[in-house]
């Protein structure tokens, strides 16, 4: 084990910082790539994280998950979440089950008393379950 500010490392790479230090960098100091601020916050494209974790630009990948395994997750909840679709489509579920999809023509629900059909939001009386669509609405407080 390497360790660098402890003479004990505890991996394969240990950094110790001190206090107010910087933890680890890659970059220079006009041009940091990825960065472990004293605080513990990680940045990526940014030499001041100010949250956990911070993407200065650029985007962030995942994988497209399913409704049992969505790709972005609550800690508490893991079949809880965003998955993606095709067709720059993507779902949300709770449960372990698919909940609602957003599509590029909008938003239809997948199992919860009520379908909404492309731009039926526009139309209200298109709604294929009007008394689901009555529990929706009151859920939303409209």
């Amino acid at each position: 084990n390497l360790g660098i500010g402890t003479t004990s490392p505890w991996a394969k790479l240990s950094v110790e910082q001190n206090a107010g230090e910087i933890g680890f960098a890659v970059g220079s100091s006009t041009a940091t790539n990825f960065i472990v601020d004293a605080n513990g916050n990680v940045g990526i494209g940014t030499n001041a994280p100010t949250t956990i974790l911070e993407i200065a630009s650029g985007q962030l990948s995942l994988p497209s998950g399913s409704p049992v395994a969505p790709s972005a997750v609550f800690s508490a909840d893991p079949n809880t979440g965003f998955y993606g679709l095709s067709n720059g489509a993507w779902g949300w579920s709770g449960n372990g089950t698919g909940r609602m999809v957003f599509d590029t023509g909008g938003i239809y629900s997948t199992g919860s008393g009520f379908d909404i059909q492309r731009n039926d939001y526009k139309k209200p009386s298109r709604f294929s379950n009007p008394e689901g669509l009555k529990r929706f609405m009151k859920k939303l407080k409209v």
